[in-house]
């Protein structure tokens, strides 16, 4: 399965929004400097699609996910944030020329997010054991 880190991203957000695929938006608002607005994204419709599946699959993928972050020994812990509810998932990516890819999203906060995160860390190994080989280390 090939994927970019914003597919990743695109694909997180559609379980953090319960299945609606939105749009991604790289800029809210262009606005010139007398205070006339250009283009407003606010006010597009940005969904786009929704995700084949139902209400209590996506619940259940997004216990999952927060659990991942939140709870004790969970492969991406190290994510945590003070006291805001992430959710996310750790993953390895094959790379035949070299040492493994380590993967990580997430999105923030459960329950209302405002922001999804895909990142490749090229090279590194599989994700979890990295994690888990640091936490313990130090």
């Amino acid at each position: 399965m090939l994927r970019t880190p914003a597919s990743l991203a695109r694909f997180t957000a559609a379980i953090a929004n319960s299945g609606r695929v939105i749009k991604p938006h790289l800029l809210l608002r262009v606005q010139e400097p007398d205070g006339k607005v250009l283009r407003d994204a606010s006010e597009e419709n940005w969904e786009i699609d929704r995700l084949p599946s139902n209400a209590a699959d996506l619940a259940l993928v997004q216990a999952a996910m927060e659990r991942v972050v939140m709870d004790a020994g969970g492969t991406g812990g190290r994510a945590k944030v003070g006291q805001f509810r992430i959710a996310g998932k750790t993953g390895t990516a094959q790379n035949p020329h070299g040492e493994d890819h380590a993967l990580f999203v997430c999105y923030a906060p459960v329950g209302d997010p405002r922001i999804v995160v895909a990142v490749v860390i090229e090279e590194a190994g599989h994700a979890a054991a990295r994690s888990r080989h640091r936490s313990r280390n130090g």
